[in-house]
């Protein structure tokens, strides 16, 4: 917060999730700076991006996007916007996003 001016929640390593906390660094998009948390979850790697902001469209709505083989669930929720990104079937990244999403609040 003091160096960014803005407080983030990080969820932790949950054994029970096979997801083990990794590191957290800003990174820089077209957005402007966010948030990047690694974890590994069941051998891979899995990233959160946080953006201190929340686009004009589609604010409330959990989104699921496939990209190059990768997988995306990206939802704003109290001014922020959220993208959980990884390899993975698409209802396995959903529930690892929900289960980061609780654990964020």
């Amino acid at each position: 917060k003091a160096a960014y001016g803005w407080l983030l929640t990080v969820p932790r390593s949950a054994p029970q999730e096979q997801l083990e906390l990794l590191d957290v660094r800003r990174c820089m998009s077209t957005q402007g700076s966010s948030a990047h948390i690694m974890y590994r979850w069941h051998g891979q790697p899995l990233s959160v991006y946080v953006l201190n902001s929340v686009p004009k469209s589609d604010v409330h709505v959990e989104r699921l996007v496939s990209s190059l083989g990768e997988q995306t669930v990206m939802w704003s929720e109290a001014g922020r916007t959220y993208a959980v990104v990884g390899r993975a079937r698409p209802e396995d990244l959903t529930h690892i996003a929900h289960y980061l999403r609780e654990s964020a609040r």
